[in-house]
Order: structure tokens, then C-alpha cells, then sequence
């Protein structure tokens, strides 16, 4: 982007005035519906649906299309502006979706346009998709690789002092090359609506203790910080290496407030027997029920690392013992021929 836009919505009725000042005076980019083609539902959410389409002036590239929905709530508005403030500042990150810019679809006289985010696409879905559908062919490197690349990206965030709030598998996406890409900004609403979103169920084990504390008694002070989504990486990192969703037993709805108080009580999922023991130490470090504990999400990207060097030292080690058995074994051959 090419200025900051820092300016706030006075009321509910002047988000559309506020994306429109912000494409006028260039804070915004602005895009014309009309570039967009091959529009196909991909999916919905309590904020809007999400569309695939092609790019016309880009070579035909994929691109995602966010639309958001207008209604009188305040709470909502204020989570649409916050996202694309937030996309505008960490927009030049590798490991978090692309923000290009904002268009606009026209209705009718009586209906007021409506808004979509032009994203970019990860053509591999979500991180939980993924996981399901190839995790039998990933191997330790792509694993680690993974856990790397969410790290880095948290990291980058809670530098530019933004909590994300919202971190699980459905929010990291997987793009060509096995590339992370965080998305889903400024929803911090979510973890509000825990007692009134079915969907939030599977969110559960991602949230940090402390702030389920607060769900179950209103009295507890606590607000999320970046120790809350240390929390939800080690959940993550546990999930990279599983291949499963954490909890997964508990699909009823009414397991959910068992859910929140045994996690509360510290239950967590079990390792991976296959895991190695360094990197099961960084996530159970992470999901530390007192946040005092936990690491910071800087610590993890440095531990991540040592494991991904030491991964590689042995790598490298395994083939200069096979070269050495190999010229061993030429040298055999030929001291039998002669």
C-alpha cells in the first residue's frame, strides 16, 4: 500500500464511505470487478464467503475473492476494517496470504454493493486438509519445514505488534512448493463467541487456556496477548506431527464445556511416539498452561531451527558414510579382479 490509513469508523453506516475514501486517496488498491472471472464458491464463514476466480490482467492468476457482510453490528465492523488494516501492514511477508487490493460488485438500487478482498489463492488448501490428505508421503524435513515457516510468520506479526488471536488449522494455508501462508486477520471476535458458535468446537484446543478460564467465569481478567498464540503454534506443531486434529474424540457439542475444563486442568494430546523428542519439547514448552512459561514465539523459531540443522548435520553425515562405503566397495571389486 502506498500510504498508511489510520483513520477510524464513526458508525455502523460508514464502513462503505471508509473503503471508499481509502481507494480514493490511494490508501486502498482498488480493482475492477470485471477483471475477475470464473467466480466459484469456495467457502463461508460468520463474516462472508470466500470465491476462487481468475485474474484477467494477471495472466489468468488464481486469486481469492473475501466478500464481508453489511449489517448494523458495530462489533462487525470494526473486525472488517481492523483485517484490512492489518493485511495492509504485514503484506510483505512470504509466510502470510497476499493482500492486492479491494473490488467492488454492484447490486441493484435497494442494496448496497458489495465489498470483496482480493486475496491470494493457496492452491493447497488449508493446513488441516492438507495434513489429511498427504500426510503419509511428508517426511521429517517438510515437517519441520512447516512448523518453520508458521513460526516465522508469527514472529514477523507479533514484531510489527500484531496478536493474531485465531491461530489453527483451518487459518494456515498451504500453497505451491509446500509454502505456509497465515491468513485470517483481525477476528479476534471469535474467541468471544465461544458459548454461541457451533463451529468454535474444533477451535477449542487451540485457544489458551487462560482465555477458556475467562469463557467459564466472566469475573477473570485476561485478555489475549502473543503468549496466546505461542499456545496455539504448539497445538499446531503437535497437529504437523500427528496428522490428526487435536481432540478429535470430542465431536458432540455437548463435550464442549468438558472439553474446556479439562483442557483448563492441563489435559493435552499425546505425543507422537514417533516425534523427535526436541521437537515435542518445543510444543509442550508452547501449550504451558501459565503463559509465564511458555517461550516466546522468537525462542521458537531459533529451536525450530537447531532441530531443522542437526535434521540436516545427519543428512549430511548418511551420505558421506554411503559415498565412503560405496569407493569401499569399487575398491573390493577391483582388488578381486586383479
Amino acid at each position: 500500500m502506498a500510504k498508511s490509513f489510520n483513520s477510524k469508523i464513526a458508525d455502523t453506516n460508514n464502513l462503505a464511505q471508509w473503503i471508499e475514501d481509502g481507494i480514493t486517496k490511494d490508501y486502498i488498491n482498488h480493482h475492477d470487478y470485471t477483471e475477475f472471472q470464473n467466480i466459484q464458491y469456495i467457502d463461508s464463514g460468520a463474516f462472508g464467503s470466500v470465491y476462487r476466480a481468475t485474474w484477467k490482467n494477471q495472466d489468468s492468476t488464481f486469486i481469492a475473492l473475501k466478500s464481508f457482510k453489511f449489517n448494523n453490528d458495530k462489533c462487525v465492523m470494526k473486525e472488517i476494517v481492523n483485517e484490512v488494516k492489518l493485511l495492509c501492514k504485514v503484506n510483505s511477508h512470504k509466510n502470510i496470504i497476499q493482500f492486492f487490493g479491494i473490488t467492488k460488485r454492484e447490486s441493484n438500487e435497494n442494496i448496497d454493493p458489495d465489498y470483496l478482498l482480493i486475496l491470494e489463492y493457496a492452491d493447497g488448501g488449508t493446513l488441516r486438509n492438507y495434513l489429511r490428505n498427504n500426510f503419509d508421503n511428508l517426511d521429517l524435513d517438510i515437517k519441520l519445514q512447516f512448523a518453520i515457516q508458521i513460526a516465522n510468520a508469527v514472529s514477523f506479526i507479533h514484531q510489527e505488534g500484531i496478536i493474531h488471536r485465531d491461530l489453527h488449522s483451518k487459518n494456515v494455508l498451504v500453497h505451491e512448493q509446500n509454502i505456509i501462508k497465515l491468513a485470517d486477520f483481525g477476528l479476534s471476535r471469535r474467541i468471544v463467541e465461544v458459548s454461541s458458535n457451533n463451529d468454535i468446537l474444533g477451535m477449542i484446543p487451540y485457544i489458551d487456556p487462560q482465555l477458556l478460564k475467562k469463557q467459564m467465569n466472566d469475573k477473570k481478567k485476561y485478555k489475549a496477548n502473543k503468549k496466546s498464540d505461542v499456545y496455539s503454534v504448539g497445538v499446531l506443531l503437535w497437529e504437523i506431527s500427528s496428522g490428526q486434529i487435536p481432540f478429535k474424540s470430542y465431536s458432540e457439542h455437548y463435550q464442549r464445556l468438558a472439553l474446556m475444563s479439562e483442557i483448563t486442568d492441563g489435559k493435552r494430546e499425546i505425543p507422537i511416539s514417533s516425534t523427535p523428542v526436541d521437537y515435542i519439547n518445543i510444543y509442550t514448552k508452547c501449550w504451558q498452561n501459565n503463559p509465564d512459561d511458555r517461550p516466546d514465539i522468537q525462542q521458537v523459531v531459533s529451536d525450530l531451527k537447531s532441530i531443522n540443522s542437526k535434521t540436516n548435520e545427519k543428512e549430511i553425515y548418511k551420505k558421506t558414510v554411503n559415498v565412503i562405503e560405496n569407493e569401499r566397495n569399487m575398491i573390493i571389486c577391483k582388488m578381486k579382479k586383479i
